[in-house]
């Protein structure tokens, strides 16, 4: 079972990462492409092209924001009913029954109680870190890794702690072994 939530976090991650990360490219080109576009197509000389970095760059970070927020809401969804390292989940309905569609209020129900633990196991994490800062640096705390970049690893470390509360505590989800 300890094996099955590594598997399962370890794919989770990959998910989360490919999604927040081709949000966040997809959503920087097509704003860069546009702001080309309605500056009328500039020729493209090393000037224009270090203009375009700059633009896509600016537009990078506040995708990746937006795509941290994708990763969270879709990740969850492909892991459920897949074969990982010998067992699947299974959502349930209300009667404890084996549901073998995932329709999106189903989902939105599992996904909000692993959502929250992700938020509580993301705010202890920064207490951890703001009282480690204070014992070693002392003065004011320095916040600069609130931003999408910097809570990344933590959303990840918080997902290993959410799998198994959210497998073992949660009434809507069933773990059962299958066969690769």
């Amino acid at each position: 079972m300890n094996r099955f939530l590594l598997a399962l976090w370890g794919r989770w991650m990959g998910m989360f990462d490919m999604i927040a990360l081709g949000v966040a490219i997809g959503f920087a080109s097509i704003m860069t492409i546009v702001f080309y576009a309605l500056k009328g197509f500039a020729p493209l000389d090393a000037q224009t092209w270090e203009a375009l970095r700059i633009i896509w760059y600016f537009w990078l970070k506040i995708g990746y924001g937006v795509g941290v927020l994708a990763g969270l809401v879709g990740s969850l969804k492909f892991i459920c009913k897949r074969c990982i390292a010998g067992y699947r989940i299974h959502p349930l309905d209300c009667q404890g029954e084996r549901v073998d569609s995932i329709d999106l209020k189903r989902y939105f129900k599992i996904w909000r109680k692993w959502f929250f633990i992700i938020i509580w196991a993301n705010a202890a994490q920064a207490v951890v870190l703001i009282v480690v800062h204070q014992l070693l640096f002392g003065g004011a705390v320095w916040i600069g890794w609130f931003s999408p970049f910097g809570l990344t690893p933590m959303i990840l470390l918080s997902g290993l702690v959410a799998f198994p509360l959210l497998v073992r505590r949660c009434k809507m989800v069933k773990v059962e072994p299958c066969t690769l």
